[in-house]
């Protein structure tokens, strides 16, 4: 008899205790996201335009973005050059769901900490179709666990928002440029042909089944690879065009793509002092090239990939 009460006893107990911890969870939860989840929200499949105004101690130039078909360009100055889709796509994705993490206090209260004040914060001005939304970006923080600080007015508190927003803030317009080299889908490619300063040129032919270099069968796997790395080749910052003066050719690459009405060029020249490369793909566009690294990495002999133990020619 005894026995049987003290277990219902228990069981009531066990009962009442997961109920409020539960409940306690709950409510505790409640009070942790007390404020809003999302300070915006943009549809940037349907965004036609926005802007990016540095703050005024950067003295940098405002950046004002416009869709062009399935492009984006860029303007300052008066001058449009088209952006690079990479980087624009990670910037789009950027401000897509501004996520708020937590509360990191009031506007006007927590400014010096954060750089979020008038005078020290960046602004994005998003022309969306229910009106412009002016967002103020603060400091920011990259990595795996990106973060934001921003204020959007009348909103008075500064949140830390997902994602790495602030990164993208001291982007110049030479930032955005596209930086591509090579682009395309190498299951597309007929010839690719390697032009070297010294007289040892060769071409690489596709012809459907596999490729090969002066009828002798390559090694199918390193082409690809090769190819594939190829495909993805990009420069890292745009320098002067004027850097081109007085530059002597070096190299040479041209890709031969059955989807283009013109081959791919890549043409790498030589200064006194550094390598320059500049592409087809965007001629105005001149980036540096490192002899030590990016020569050996794009312009590979024959030898390569050619099998050692293979003289074999294609019939």
């Amino acid at each position: 008899m005894f026995g049987k009460l003290n277990t219902r006893i228990l069981v009531i107990t066990l009962i009442s205790l997961a109920a409020l911890w539960w409940l306690g969870g709950r409510m505790s939860g409640e009070q942790q996201r007390s404020f809003r989840d999302t300070l915006l929200r943009t549809d940037t499949a349907t965004l036609q335009s926005f802007a990016i105004v540095p703050a005024p101690w950067k003295k940098m130039d405002t950046l004002r973005f416009r869709r062009d078909g399935k492009s984006w360009n860029v303007t300052t100055h008066g001058k449009t050059v088209m952006t690079d889709p990479d980087p624009m796509n990670e910037l789009l994705g950027s401000f897509r769901d501004l996520r708020t993490i937590r509360v990191a206090g009031k506007f006007g209260t927590v400014d010096p900490h954060y750089e979020i004040a008038d005078s020290s914060a960046d602004r994005l001005v998003i022309d969306a179709p229910d009106g412009k939304h002016v967002v103020l970006v603060g400091q920011g923080r990259g990595g795996a666990d990106a973060f934001t600080y921003m204020c959007m007015p009348p909103d008075q508190d500064v949140y830390a928002v997902q994602g790495k927003l602030g990164v993208f803030m001291d982007n110049t317009a030479t930032d955005w440029m596209p930086k591509q080299l090579v682009i395309g889908d190498p299951k597309n490619w007929d010839r690719v042909t390697f032009t070297f300063p010294t007289d040892t040129g060769y071409t690489m032919v596709n012809d459907g089944r596999r490729w090969s270099i002066d009828g002798v069968p390559c090694d199918q796997e390193k082409v690809v690879e090769y190819l594939e790395s190829l495909a993805r080749s990009r420069g890292q910052r745009v320098i002067d065009p004027s850097d081109t003066l007085n530059a002597v050719p070096a190299f040479k690459l041209v890709v031969e793509d059955r989807t283009r009405s013109s081959p791919i060029m890549v043409s790498v020249l030589a200064k006194v002092d550094h390598y320059i490369v500049r592409s087809s793909l965007d001629p105005s566009i001149v980036m540096p090239f490192d002899k030590a690294r990016e020569v050996p990495r794009m312009f590979r002999p024959r030898a390569v990939f050619l099998p050692s133990n293979k003289v074999t020619r294609v019939n």
